[in-house]
């Protein structure tokens, strides 16, 4: 099964809008025998009107053994995905052994892969979400226990090179159970959550979560889960064609 993720950015220094393509399959169809071969990675530029591939010599390729998730963040120059590292078994099977943070930059179409602290790095994968507070990128990780939901939100810190990663806070629900869904998040840092309305049906209603306070407030809105997405948006204008 094809899962092709795509990442879309514009360039803040040259301005120049692109769009990055990672072939993936589903992990049943990836062969263990070559889950250290680079990936196929294509880069679209408006400027240049086509795609080309990029070479795993010049811009650090990643390999087989890692996979993104479908949504990415755009930060800076930076493109975020969170992903997985697989470790293959043996001659026909592929087990997921961490999870992690790749970042691949506009400027110079090089990927780099982020690692996360052992608490995040060996979570359950679907249990982690991105999401961009302001300029920096956080991370939503989901726990649940005893049906409560223990929610932890982790900023990522730059430090020159290396990258930490601190809690900012954290979420206990027990009113919703094991039900929380992140969506995203407002810039003046208020989370954004899809909750189940009744455990015996899918429908589901956005709450959002105030840090300083521990409020949980409902938005009025109604939706069924899974469903639902929230986006940001930015007014930008980019005029096609124009020298």
């Amino acid at each position: 099964m094809d899962e092709t993720v795509f990442g879309f950015g514009v360039c803040p220094v040259t301005h120049d809008p692109k769009i990055i393509m990672i072939q993936q399959f589903a992990p049943l169809h990836e062969k263990p025998s070559k889950i250290n071969d680079p990936r196929e990675v294509m880069l679209y530029t408006l400027s240049s009107g086509k795609w080309t591939s990029l070479s795993p010599a010049s811009s650090n390729v990643l390999s087989k053994s890692i996979r993104v998730q479908w949504y990415g963040q755009v930060i800076d120059r930076f493109i975020y995905w969170s992903g997985l590292h697989l470790k293959a078994l043996n001659s026909r099977l592929i087990r997921w052994n961490c999870n992690l943070i790749l970042s691949f930059d506009m400027t110079d179409h090089t990927f780099q892969v982020i690692d996360l602290p052992d608490s995040l790095a060996k979570h359950p994968p679907s249990k982690i979400s991105i999401f961009k507070l302001r300029e920096s990128l956080v991370i939503f990780q989901s726990n649940e226990k005893e049906k409560q939901c223990h929610d932890v939100v982790w900023m990522m810190e730059n430090n020159g090179v290396e990258k930490s990663f601190t809690k900012v806070f954290a979420i206990i629900a027990p009113e919703y159970g094991s039900s929380i869904r992140a969506m995203g998040l407002r810039n003046n840092g208020t989370l954004i959550m899809q909750v189940k309305k009744d455990y015996r049906c899918e429908e589901s209603e956005i709450v959002v979560y105030e840090p300083k306070t521990q409020h949980l407030n409902a938005l009025k809105i109604d939706g069924v889960r899974s469903f639902s997405t929230v986006n940001s948006y930015k007014e930008t204008l980019v005029l096609l064609g124009s020298e």
